[in-house]
């Protein structure tokens, strides 16, 4: 029996799963192997797809049965683990599946899976909110319709995670949107969640969307000409409940 002994084998295994140490006990490949041969093996390949699957799923089982042991395991690989989204299009789904953030309706960390269970057949995005830390992003004034709403939202306090999401746009069927994105789009509410007051709120802001009225155009005037080209538009909000204004992106940025 022969044994082939390297360090950091980067044709074993993907770099996003670069923590793992181990041994690979393998009957088909040829004795006279080296590392130049490897990278032309189809066995080897074969190898290599067979690891990276028993790992993600080992991985994906160890977060269903043991959620604490896998919230310190993920503290540690998290960062590591995520990078799989963006250089391993393979097995992005069952890497995102894997992922873990912060959530303004859960105390530890949740999956993109539980947060589209708890979200309800209505709501077609997914929303998160990046920024330095948790207690920067609760004060964001685009988060008022979204608390007002019971809509949940993720928080990101790694900009890498901005990316991350970005990169991956669309996880089991829903959109992944940045809540200060200008292409936000709100599920309808439940007719009971809203009083009669609140109702006839809504329709009047649905019938005067399109209509400003003309004292407030005066104002959008008044900012257009004070921020000149520094933004690219400035119009009337509807999604804010408390703040007078708020900054939000174009669509498609990170």
């Amino acid at each position: 029996k022969g044994f082939l002994v390297q360090d950091n084998n980067r044709d074993l295994l993907p770099e996003y799963l670069r923590f793992l140490y181990g041994l690979v006990d393998s009957a088909d490949l040829p004795l006279n192997v080296s590392r130049e041969s490897l990278q032309d093996n189809s066995i080897f390949r074969k190898i290599r797809k067979v690891l990276v699957k028993k790992v993600l799923d080992h991985l994906a089982k160890v977060s269903e049965d043991d959620a604490d042991c896998y919230g310190k395991f993920y503290e540690q690989f998290g960062p590591t683990l995520r990078e799989g989204v963006a250089t391993d299009f393979e097995h992005r789904e069952a890497v995102a599946k894997l992922l873990r953030f912060h959530s303004s309706q859960e105390q530890r960390r949740t999956s993109l899976d539980a947060y589209i269970e708890r979200a309800g057949e209505k709501q077609k995005q997914i929303y998160y909110l990046g920024g330095p830390d948790l207690a920067s992003i609760e004060k964001s004034p685009n988060l008022e319709l979204f608390r007002k709403r019971n809509i949940e939202v993720l928080f990101l306090t790694d900009p890498l995670d901005e990316i991350v999401l970005s990169n991956l746009g669309q996880y089991q069927d829903h959109a992944l949107v940045s809540v200060d994105a200008s292409d936000v789009d709100l599920p309808e509410a439940n007719e009971s969640d809203s009083t009669d007051e609140e109702k006839a709120k809504e329709e009047s802001a649905d019938k005067d969307k399109e209509e400003v009225p003309t004292g407030f155009e005066k104002v959008l005037t008044l900012f257009r000409d004070a921020l000149g080209d520094e933004v690219q538009e400035v119009k009337r909000s509807h999604r804010l409940t408390d703040s007078p204004c708020c900054l939000v992106i174009p669509s498609g940025s990170a």
